[in-house]
């Protein structure tokens, strides 16, 4: 038995079975082997938030349509390159608005570029101290 209240979904199927007891959430874009977008992710939250909120909902069974799970992360279809493109330009215009905000987020970076050193570094002697234990003649 299938939801007649469903939510129009572009991006993920929802379906109640077994007198309601049990909700199935499928990610459905399958021509991208359910890459996850932004609207996938907004709309499957939405589903499992209205599995959540169905009392009489006890098992959810989530999967993907077509002959994958998900391939991952959206990077690469044209949608993906416009959200991210429009996420970009909108930080840019947000930093130039507010100048306090761009020192933050200098100083964020310089923080991570910092860290990244560290810890090649660290991980560099860790990998050096393996090989010097295996072959103690080196």
């Amino acid at each position: 038995m299938s939801d007649t209240d469903t939510p129009d979904y572009k991006f993920v199927t929802y379906e109640t079975l077994d007198d309601g007891m049990i909700a199935r959430i499928m990610l459905d874009r399958v021509e991208t082997r359910n890459a996850q977008n932004r609207g996938l992710l907004v709309e499957l939250n939405d589903a499992f938030l209205r599995a959540e909120a169905d009392d009489t909902v006890r098992v959810v069974i989530f999967g993907g349509n077509g002959p994958m799970f998900s391939s991952g992360h959206d990077l690469g279809t044209p949608q993906a390159v416009e959200e991210i493109s429009s996420t970009v330009t909108e930080m840019y215009q947000r930093l130039t608005s507010q100048p306090h905000l761009a020192v933050h987020m200098r100083s964020a970076r310089m923080f991570t570029q910092e860290a990244g050193s560290l810890l090649s570094e660290i991980l560099g002697d860790m990998q050096e101290q393996l090989e010097s234990e295996e072959h103690p003649d080196r």
